[in-house]
């Protein structure tokens, strides 16, 4: 098991919030699933550039970055309430941080413009 999918089994054992069973099991599995991607990209290259060193005339190449699995996860582990800031918005009911000011709608209310 790599260190990623390690950490979040560990993570999802250790939040009593979650429904692992009913209404959070989709979600869990696909963060899982993005544990699983993330810590098998490094192998899966190291394999293509191996085919590609051994075969220079093979038509492989390797995969353009990912930069967008480590990205996900994250949001999947913030949603979940898995970090610091997505507990902090599952207590509250809402993200933290004041909403910004809606100057238009402001402007609108001012002068009766619907």
């Amino acid at each position: 098991m790599g260190a990623v999918v390690e950490g979040t089994v560990v993570s999802v054992a250790a939040a009593e919030h979650l429904d692992r069973e009913g209404k959070d099991a989709g979600a869990i599995a696909a963060l899982l699933a993005l544990a699983h991607k993330i810590d098998d990209y490094d192998t899966i290259l190291d394999h293509i550039l191996d085919q590609i060193e051994s075969d220079p005339e093979s038509k492989v190449r390797p995969p353009a970055s990912d930069n967008v699995s480590i990205p996900t996860y994250l949001k999947y582990c913030e949603s979940l309430g898995l970090t610091p800031g997505g507990r902090g918005e599952l207590a509250t009911g809402k993200k933290s941080g004041p909403a910004p000011k809606d100057e238009l709608a402001e402007f609108r209310m001012e002068h009766g413009i619907a």
